[in-house]
């Protein structure tokens, strides 16, 4: 059997021709919350084992940050280390060490434990992710037809992360959304345990957005001092408070 087929038998249609919302300034949270769980129990309600083509994607994301985590700590002491630093040097250090800082309380928040507990719950129920459950790809018809834009991003892992993708979706358009709200609904609809809740805190709590710019900056040229303070600082807006 594969995707399309599976889909299919669930009562989702793929539809490349779906589109946004004309209004991106207004959106429904809760609703795409119960559209998201929706789908997720849909893909896991056959208990078919491995459906060809779709990848594996549990644990891939945490390991992708510890190891930004590990090169944007050496950017930072290599940044550190130079006699000749620029503003825009001392800049960067200042928000990157904050943002390393709270990176780090993140894997602090992240306990082995549970997450091995939640990765084993994943792969014996087969659970699999959208990967992008926005509103651009993700969508509830009439007569309960869930329509998809594509399965690109399909992948088996963690249904917390559907969540967590579709929070960083949400922050980069430029919504001030209440974060552990958000995670609240989503693990009441989704009948989930404490657990969850702690591991999805800790996923949101990562400054993603301010560590990705990090990291980039040592392969920049000519860094333009202006510019690059106009991106830390929506980076930062878009990572929002901490929250553990």
């Amino acid at each position: 059997m594969n995707i399309i087929t599976y889909l299919n038998n669930n009562n989702i249609i793929v539809d490349e021709n779906i589109t946004r919302k004309s209004d991106r300034n207004i959106i429904d949270i809760s609703n795409q919350i119960d559209l998201i769980v929706m789908i997720q129990s849909r893909l896991m309600n056959n208990g078919v084992t491995i459906i060809p083509r779709i990848n594996s994607t549990i644990g891939k994301e945490v390991e992708s940050f510890r190891v930004q985590n590990k090169k944007v700590e050496k950017i930072l002491k290599s940044i550190n280390l130079n006699d000749d630093k620029s503003n825009l040097d001392y800049y960067i250090l200042e928000k990157g060490n904050m943002a390393l800082d709270r990176a780090k309380k993140t894997f602090d928040a992240m306990d082995n434990e549970i997450y091995f507990e939640l990765i084993r719950r994943s792969m014996n129920n087969y659970e699999m992710c959208l990967g992008r459950v926005d509103e651009g790809n993700l969508k509830l018809e009439e007569n309960e037809v869930v329509k998809i834009r594509t399965t690109k991003y399909i992948s088996y892992n963690l249904i917390e992360h559907d969540l967590f993708n579709y929070i960083k979706r949400v922050k980069r358009r430029g919504f001030n959304i209440q974060t552990e709200k958000v995670i609240d609904e989503f693990i009441y609809k989704s009948s989930l345990s404490e657990k969850s809740k702690n591991y999805l805190t800790a996923l949101c709590n990562y400054p993603f957005e301010t560590m990705k710019l990090i990291y980039k900056y040592r392969y920049y040229e000519n860094n333009n001092y202006d510019e690059w303070i106009k991106k830390i600082k929506v980076a930062i807006e878009i990572d929002g408070d901490e929250i553990i």
